[in-house]
């Protein structure tokens, strides 16, 4: 065996203010100080017996009891801090199969609209009522189609489902962000009552007939008004809204109603993946509709936010005495009409019984909706509009493109308005039976919306 070489350090001189540390060798021998030296044993050494070893119980030590039950203790806590960890790394997982992330696993389980269709995470589900749910970070603008037949009260050669010239009432909707931020989202919410008419940038021919610019009627971009859309999400599956449509007209052709709403949506995931099924939930109050089964109570609107084309005998007689299908500017709305009468003729009471203020109010009721998507691309859902109940399905045909296709049956039940089934009655059913999903009370309506 080769020795070691063995450094001492050399006292540093007294000179001087720098300490200089020198080495030098130590003088070694050929073997280590403490090396053992091997010998044979002896001949008597030899024939001696091995020690036979004796095993005994070791004694008890309440010491070393107590340690053993410490470590049994703490292997237990570290059982349980092990399954903990177990737990906590269920959830989604990316195609490599590595966890996602806390802020991926509320992004992929957070409800938003996308105009009237839900999108959870990256997935995008079909129209499926009433959305109050706050608008998706990456939204922009959704825009609406609407085309509803007018079989029940067109003219005599109307058919059902017939969405051609006099047949149909066509309207355009749009949603434009303003504001959009974690806490809350604001839309401007515009629309256009007249698709054709004078001034259209379209004709087609059917038959001998051309349609388009030579329809009668209102001219094409008239009946056009704008309103607001505010939302937010309370949580990761509900949404709460608060909106009014239509507020402020452009001129003097629109007949639809001002609607307040302020309603909430419950969406439901039915299993934890990445694109269960889902039911939505809406409910909440509208002005502007009617059911006296249902109304709640009257609102007056301001002057500021009355007028319409909104004929009624009652207009006739307290808005500057006009007359016919004309506009009435202090006229409050739809539901004007049904505040007057229920005032004095549904009463059994004149004309005369109400004053003027009558005009200037409108119904207050609830509004509410349920849908199922089974599948993102399909949904069915029921709608009840403050007035009465739609039946509608819906598709979402392609994956990737946010873009919903829903047809409708408008008012097919029989029972849930009584002042509409009388209507129907005496005149669109005059001649026929007025039944549930009878042609001559129900209207068929399609719903097509594309958002970006």
């Amino acid at each position: 065996m080769q020795a070691q070489t063995q450094w001492q350090t050399v006292e540093p001189s007294t000179l001087g203010t720098t300490t200089v540390n020198s080495w030098k060798p130590v003088p070694t021998t050929d073997a280590p100080a403490n090396a053992q030296i091997w010998e044979p044993l002896s001949p008597e050494e030899e024939r001696l017996e091995p020690d036979q070893l004796v095993w005994t119980e070791p004694t008890v030590d309440q010491d070393a009891s107590d340690e053993r039950g410490n470590i049994a203790i703490a292997d237990e806590e570290t059982e349980g801090d092990k399954s903990n960890q177990e737990v906590n790394e269920e959830g989604f997982r990316w195609p490599n199969g590595q966890l996602m992330s806390e802020a991926d696993q509320i992004y992929y389980r957070t409800a938003y609209s996308r105009g009237s269709m839900i999108q959870i995470g990256d997935t995008v589900y079909p129209n499926l009522g009433f959305n109050a749910l706050q608008r998706h970070p990456d939204s922009w603008v959704n825009a609406a189609l609407i085309a509803i037949d007018d079989s029940r009260i067109g003219p005599p050669n109307c058919r059902t489902g017939d969405f051609l010239d006099q047949c149909a009432d066509g309207m355009l909707e749009a949603r434009v962000r303003l504001w959009n931020s974690p806490a809350l989202s604001f839309d401007l919410h515009w629309t256009m009552h007249s698709l054709s008419g004078e001034g259209s940038p379209f004709n087609f021919t059917i038959g001998d007939q051309t349609f388009g610019d030579d329809d009668v009627g209102t001219k094409f971009g008239e009946g056009q008004s704008i309103g607001f859309v505010l939302s937010k999400n309370l949580g990761q599956t509900f949404g709460l809204t608060f909106a009014g449509y239509r507020l402020f007209h452009f001129d003097e052709t629109t007949d639809l109603p001002r609607n307040f709403a302020l309603f909430g949506t419950k969406v439901f995931r039915l299993n934890d993946t990445m694109e269960p099924p889902i039911i939505s939930v809406s409910l909440g109050l509208m002005s502007d509709v009617f059911n006296n089964e249902t109304n709640i109570g009257t609102i007056s609107y301001p002057e500021s936010l009355r007028g319409g084309l909104f004929p009624s005998l009652f207009a006739d007689r307290y808005d500057d005495k006009r007359s016919g299908y004309v506009y009435y500017p202090d006229v409050a709305g739809v539901s004007s009409a049904f505040v007057c009468a229920d005032r004095s003729i549904f009463a059994g009471k004149p004309v005369s019984a109400v004053d003027e203020n009558c005009i200037h109010q409108v119904y207050v009721g609830p509004i509410a909706s349920i849908g199922f998507a089974p599948w993102p691309w399909f949904g069915i859902y029921a709608k009840y509009s403050g007035t009465d109940i739609d039946l509608g399905v819906s598709l979402k045909p392609f994956k990737r493109v946010p873009w919903t296709i829903s047809i409708e049956a408008l008012n097919p039940i029989k029972g849930v308005n009584p002042t509409l089934d009388q209507s129907f009655d005496l005149k669109e059913c005059r001649n026929r039976e007025n039944t549930t999903f009878s042609d001559c009370r129900t209207r068929v309506g399609i719903y097509t919306e594309l958002a970006f």
